[in-house]
């Protein structure tokens, strides 16, 4: 099922999720009106309901507000460990200009292969939810290369502390990239989401006020808002795929830096 989901646009799942809630609701209320009518000429019974409705509403609704809460801020991290890494990257080509040596070139051009690596193999494997790690030999080779060099000055020594811990820096940030690809919301919680939904949806619909045409307006309507934050849920918690997800800029730009270094070196 998550498969199929990761497959649609991001305006498609919404139209989905939306579309059978809405299909849902319009279907309990025709129940209520066919089987339950009695409820709806109780005003006492009717009030009741309502009361019950309000308050598993509040809490349905708080519930959600936490889980979007953290949706969007998990998917805001990993927009921050993209940009974290991209800036540390071209931080790292500037100061391996410095390096003496062989080693500096070297070191360069495995670093500008590991970016054209993660944008070219390891991203469209994290668009359809797949872990990648293509560029964690690279990433080897450079903590290689660093390992053989040989400062033989203060100077030298504190260039080299910096690479080490720029590669550190690096590493850290891939990782919690790569470890974001199939993090997701508890499947309990999905669950729960849907559950508390649905039965919501329910208990408006026994309210019903006996005008046919209001009690659907305001329960479909009431059925939409609540596909739409579940669509927002499901988008935040998926940060690489869909039309609203965590780009790539920040690494195309660290390549637009390395190009321009190498100009002026040029």
């Amino acid at each position: 099922m998550d498969s199929w989901l990761n497959a649609l646009a991001s305006w498609q799942l919404g139209f989905f999720v939306v579309g059978s809630l809405a299909i849902f609701a319009v279907v309990i209320l025709e129940i209520t009106y066919r089987y339950f009518m009695v409820m709806v000429r109780d005003s006492n019974r009717v009030d009741r309901i309502a009361l019950f409705s309000s308050s598993s509403g509040v809490l349905y609704s708080v519930f959600l507000a936490l889980i979007t809460v953290n949706a969007w801020q998990d998917f805001s991290d990993v927009q921050t460990s993209i940009e974290e890494e991209a800036y540390t990257i071209g931080d790292l080509y500037r100061d391996l200009q410095g390096v003496p040596g062989q080693n500096s070139q070297e070191m360069q051009s495995l670093l500008r292969t590991y970016v054209n690596t993660v944008l070219n193999e390891e991203w469209p494997a994290f668009r359809v939810g797949e872990r990648n790690f293509a560029a964690r030999g690279i990433m080897d080779d450079l903590f290689d290369k660093a390992g053989e060099l040989e400062p033989h000055s203060l100077g030298e020594q504190t260039l080299h502390i910096e690479v080490l811990r720029l590669l550190n820096t690096v590493t850290h940030n891939h990782r919690i990239l790569g470890d974001s690809v199939d993090e997701s919301v508890l499947p309990m919680l999905w669950v729960v989401v849907w559950i508390g939904g649905l039965l919501n949806l329910a208990i408006n619909a026994l309210s019903a006020s006996g005008r046919r045409g209001f009690d659907y307006f305001l329960l479909v309507t009431f059925a939409i808002n609540i596909g739409l934050v579940i669509t927002l849920i499901y988008v935040l918690d998926h940060p690489f795929k869909g039309g609203v997800h965590v780009s790539d800029d920040p690494l195309r730009g660290a390549l637009d830096l390395m190009d321009h270094l190498d100009s002026r070196r040029h």
